[in-house]
């Protein structure tokens, strides 16, 4: 039976918020390339939904688009296209020059090409005793700004298989480096040192149960209630009183459109967009061979292009629904993947309760919530990113990070806290390994529309005053301060003020007189340990706070700007605030950065137990009293 806070269920609405099939982003693709200016060297980057404005009176006849973002090879010029979802005509073509895009899926096989025919790298694998054909070569995006030049760069690092399947990142080739030169096909830096030997091949991880004495556990069955009241039609959703769209980005994954909420009475707005806007992830390492790796996952990669199947009854549930993506390659074929959005609804312990002491009636409801969820697999790391709706009328974002820590290769192979080699800026894992510490910074662009789109923005703050004002020592204020303009919006968590950032809406009040109200709530985080003339802080000015908040602009998606991929900084979210708008009832923009400060440790080798960090959206007099009061006892 379907779960609901008060009244029946609505049909789900019409929306332009709908995840293109691969049909459609082929007929773009063929449009495209039919077109004369279309280059004859054109490098597919990415195709997907475009984000239109938001507020039609500006521009009243927009219509539901694709954004195709292609590189011309020769030219070195970036066309975004931008094409009609229906009858597939261009509505805008436009020129980029001077930037980098993604990582285009063609570049990590060419790459290795290049680097397999180099000279120097072919001399260093024999040097050293390898088999080319056991070697496997991981591509990365260069990390540095290369000022001098805007030649497509990507860099090249070298691993041993050892014809294993599961992992091919623990046995690194340390000190083999290559900088290729896309462009003009060629290695242009070539590193060779021989700092450590390969590490012996770990036990494939995959196949430890075999031989495991660990006690065997009772099967479990990963599935939800058949009966689970969950709608889906296309990409809109609807589940208990809950409404929103949800899309697969080839850049930023996964993607909550116009989330809404019925309160018994009326559906009403949270939120237009809530998305991944950029990732980073700089490695502790000083060496010249580590100290460039830093990987901006969203805007040098795509974390929706590396979109990897959820499995049933493993990352999800065995009868959850499911949306599958279609994803452009560089060649303009299209691939589809299953299964790369998926929906279930799960337990979720004791929504309220209360036993009371004097009648002995016991009142408990029991809670479930909707897990939305999507995987990605960045190289080694593998995130899956979930929006958590409840009945209770919040939203959890929670990132799960697992996979392989990225290995260097030490000569060491005991523990040694004052060793000046490998373990200065990692832990040893395992002989002749060192995982050196690193940070992931998510930056989350949240655009809170509460009850419409003329909101403000506050900060509240808990704190103990002194003198007369706390006689017995005890009390406890709150300050609730609201920010005018975007350059005094920049804050930080405070765990010492139990801090939260709240939106209210500037026209809608509760029946107790109050503004209705979303508040952001910081789970864990971290500081960043870069220090501020670090070229990666350049690039990634958004780390450098835990919030940012701006007037809503069309333009402005990407915390560290539209192209990251060998940027020289100042990009995005500090360019965003420099004309200082005001905020106060305005449609206004939370972006949230929170930090996982990863010390490697032995238990994370070869693969990592998952970790996790997120945050939530809270409402705050947004209701008149408990939203879950709707929900019968359980039935007998």
């Amino acid at each position: 039976m379907a779960v609901m806070f008060a009244g029946q269920q609505h049909a789900i609405a019409n929306s332009t918020f709908v995840q293109p099939s691969k049909k459609e982003i082929e007929r773009t693709v063929s449009v495209i390339k039919a077109d004369q200016r279309c280059p004859k060297s054109v490098q597919f980057i990415s195709c997907g939904l475009k984000d239109l404005p938001k507020h039609p009176i500006v521009t009243p006849n927009s219509t539901t688009q694709l954004l195709t973002v292609l590189r011309d090879r020769l030219a070195r010029r970036i066309h975004e296209i931008s094409t009609d979802l229906k009858s597939g005509a261009v509505v805008e073509w436009k020129l980029v020059e001077h930037v980098q895009p993604m990582v285009a899926s063609d570049e990590y096989d060419s790459a290795e090409a290049i680097v397999r025919q180099h000279k120097g790298w072919r001399q260093a694998i024999l040097r050293r005793g390898l088999d080319s054909n056991d070697l496997a070569i991981d591509v990365w995006a260069s990390g540095v700004p290369l000022t001098s030049s805007h030649a497509r760069t990507i860099r090249a690092l070298t691993y041993v298989k050892s014809n294993r399947k599961s992992n091919l990142y623990d046995r690194p080739v340390e000190g083999l480096v290559c900088t290729v030169n896309l462009d003009a096909k060629r290695v242009t830096e070539f590193h060779d040192a021989d700092f450590a030997p390969v590490a012996k091949p770990t036990q494939d991880f995959n196949d430890v149960y075999k031989t495991s004495k660990q006690i065997k556990l009772a099967p479990f069955a990963i599935s939800q209630n058949p009966n689970a009241a969950i709608t889906l039609k296309g990409s809109e959703v609807a589940w208990a009183n809950w409404k929103l769209s949800v899309v697969l980005s080839p850049r930023e994954g996964l993607v909550l459109h116009n989330v809404q909420i019925d309160d018994g009475k009326k559906l009403r707005k949270i939120a237009h967009r809530i998305s991944l806007s950029e990732m980073v992830v700089p490695y502790g390492d000083t060496s010249r061979y580590w100290y460039w790796r830093n990987a901006f996952d969203v805007g040098e990669y795509g974390v929706g292009s590396l979109t990897t199947p959820l499995t049933l009854g493993e990352d999800i549930p065995t009868n959850a629904r499911t949306i599958s993506a279609s994803l452009v390659q560089a060649s303009g074929k299209v691939k589809e993947v299953r299964n790369a959005i998926g929906l279930y609804e799960r337990d979720a312990g004791v929504l309220w309760k209360h036993a009371d002491p004097f009648t002995g009636e016991n009142r408990v409801r029991r809670g479930r919530e909707l897990v939305i969820t999507h995987t990605t697999v960045v190289g080694n790391y593998d995130y899956s990113i979930s929006y958590i709706l409840s009945l209770d009328g919040s939203i959890t974002c929670d990132v799960s990070l697992s996979g392989i820590l990225l290995p260097k290769g030490v000569r060491d192979t005991s523990y040694n806290i004052e060793s000046e080699g490998g373990q200065m800026y990692g832990a040893l894992v395992a002989p002749n390994i060192v995982a050196p510490s690193h940070q992931h910074y998510f930056s989350f662009r949240i655009d809170l529309d509460v009850d419409g789109d003329s909101n403000r923005v506050s900060e509240v703050d808990q704190w103990s005053p002194s003198g007369e004002e706390n006689l017995f020592s005890n009390a406890i204020k709150m300050d609730d301060y609201e920010f005018l303009y975007e350059k005094e919006a920049v804050s930080d968590v405070s765990l010492q003020h139990a801090r939260m950032w709240k939106v209210t809406s500037a026209d809608t009040r509760n029946t107790l007189n109050g503004n209705t109200a979303y508040a952001l709530i910081p789970h864990g985080n971290s500081v960043p340990y870069l220090r501020p003339e670090n070229f990666v802080t350049r690039r990634a000015e958004f780390i450098q706070h835990h919030l940012w908040v701006t007037r809503y602009r069309d333009d402005e998606l990407y915390a560290a700007g539209n192209f990251p991929n060998q940027s020289e900084g100042g990009d995005g979210l500090p360019e965003y605030v420099k004309n200082n708008e005001s905020l106060r009832n305005k449609d206004i923009v939370l972006w949230y950065t929170m930090g996982l400060t990863h010390q490697p440790r032995p238990e994370d080798w070869p693969v990592m137990p998952s970790a996790h960090i997120g945050f939530s959206l809270k409402p705050v007099g947004f209701f008149d009293r408990n939203p879950a009061l709707g929900l019968p006892p359980k039935q007998r």
